[in-house]
């Protein structure tokens, strides 16, 4: 269903949309061998003595089904002391109605969804104020939420990122900086009703990733030799400017 839903949104080649699913599968796997319940690396990095599982797999049908016993379990093991619950949406069931000859009543439905909540965004601000300085350029704790395809992610990292106080229930408007092949670099307001990137708490406790992988956005039919790889997230802070003179972090870390 993931591999469905990136041909259909995200990358348009089969064959280029399948290398970037093995990609995405092979750090995900590394990653639980190293980290998960019983990881060859586990207690071996600096100040971590513990031994704590690190890594953890998500079932995003379980999640569905199960909902709010689903979620409080996640809270539990990821030490998130909150009682948030999201409204609960399957994305799956479009493409699982689409291949049985059905579905359209599903398109419709999500088709609606996205225009209440343009409808019900809150309202733009007139003046941009910069936000509170933060405490920490670092937050003390991270959660990354990784998948090979964007709709269960998202869904994840905004409820965890809600559930944090790292991102607003209703959404959060932004300043970001577009790049601009005419002209310098622009300023302009977005509006993100989805933790589709990352989102850290004023406090720097917490932040919260969303990294979806491969991102798919620079799938193209001459991309089929090697699948690009971010290696790290930085803070904005920290995002060298001068290396990228026309472009914005959000830019450069997907693309």
């Amino acid at each position: 269903i993931s591999s469905k839903s990136k041909l259909a949104k995200h990358c348009h080649f089969e064959d280029v949309g399948n290398m970037e699913d093995d990609v995405a599968l092979s750090i995900m796997a590394e990653a639980m061998e190293k980290y998960g319940k019983h990881g060859s690396k586990l207690g071996s990095l600096p100040g971590d003595s513990s031994g704590k599982q690190r890594v953890f797999a998500v079932s995003y049908e379980g999640l569905m089904e199960m909902q709010d016993t689903y979620l409080y379990y996640l809270y539990h093991q990821l030490g998130i002391n909150s009682t948030f619950i999201p409204q609960f949406y399957d994305g799956n069931e479009k493409y699982v109605t689409l291949a049985n000859g059905t579905g359209k009543e599903e398109l419709e439905h999500e088709q609606q969804n996205q225009e209440i909540e343009v409808d019900s965004r809150p309202p733009k601000p007139e003046e941009y104020h910069p936000p509170p300085p933060k405490q920490s350029l670092l937050p003390k704790k991270v959660i990354a939420i990784f998948g090979p395809e964007s709709s269960g992610t998202e869904f994840l990292s905004t409820t965890l990122g809600v559930a944090t106080g790292a991102f607003p229930s209703d959404g959060q408007w932004s300043r970001v900086v577009l790049p601009s092949h005419v002209s310098s670099p622009v300023e302009e307001w977005v509006f993100r009703q989805q933790n589709n990137r990352r989102a850290m708490s004023l406090d720097g406790e917490w932040e919260v990733q969303n990294l979806a992988l491969p991102r798919g956005r620079l799938c193209t039919e001459n991309n089929t030799r090697e699948v690009n790889v971010v290696e790290a997230l930085v803070p904005d802070e920290c995002f060298r400017y001068e290396s990228y003179p026309d472009n914005s972090p959000e830019t450069v870390e997907w693309d």
